[in-house]
C-alpha cells in the first residue's frame, strides 16, 4: 500500500492479503450486497461458521474522531450488522500518513489525540455498542499502522 493510496487501494490490498493467508479457512469477498444495497468493504465467510463477519475500512487520517465514531455506529453496526445473520463486525482503521495528519481534536475539549489514542476511543465506543446492541455478539476495532515505526508516536 503506497503512502498516497486511497481507501480503494486499502480495500483491494486487505482482501488479497487475507485470501493469501486463509488456507481455505474463509473467503473474503469484497463489497457483497446485503440488506437493501448496503455493501461492507469486506465480508469474511466460512461455511462452518454461522454468519459472516462484516468489515468496514477507513483511513483514519481522512476523518475526524466524530466521523469515525459515527461510521462505527451508523455504518457498521447500524447497517452492516442489522441483518439477522450478521452478528460480528470489524472496524479497521489504517494510518499511512498520506496527508501528514497526525493529531485529532478531542470532542471533549482535551488535548489533541494521536492515532493510538483515537483507536482507543473507537475501541471503547465499540465495546459500549456491543454491550448495548441486541444481536451484536462481537465488535472489534483493528488498527494497522503503515507508517515507519519512528512516526508511530506522532
Amino acid at each position: 500500500v503506497h503512502r498516497r493510496s486511497l481507501e480503494y487501494a486499502l480495500r483491494r490490498f486487505l482482501p488479497a492479503e487475507l485470501l493469501r493467508r486463509a488456507n481455505n479457512r474463509y473467503r473474503p469477498p469484497q463489497e457483497v450486497e446485503i440488506d437493501g444495497e448496503r455493501r461492507p468493504d469486506i465480508r469474511l465467510e466460512h461455511p462452518a461458521v454461522t454468519g459472516p463477519i462484516n468489515t468496514e475500512i477507513k483511513w483514519a487520517e481522512n476523518y475526524t474522531l466524530e466521523e469515525l465514531l459515527a461510521a462505527l455506529e451508523t455504518q457498521l453496526v447500524g447497517q452492516y450488522l442489522r441483518p439477522r445473520d450478521s452478528r460480528y463486525g470489524i472496524f479497521l482503521l489504517g494510518m499511512i500518513g498520506h496527508n501528514d495528519k497526525t493529531r485529532w481534536n478531542d470532542p471533549a475539549g482535551g488535548p489533541r489525540l494521536n492515532f493510538l489514542q483515537v483507536v482507543e476511543r473507537v475501541r471503547a465506543r465499540a465495546a459500549e455498542l456491543q454491550a448495548t446492541t441486541p444481536g451484536v455478539l462481537g465488535l472489534a476495532v483493528v488498527a494497522i499502522e503503515f507508517r515507519p515505526p519512528a512516526r508511530w508516536n506522532d
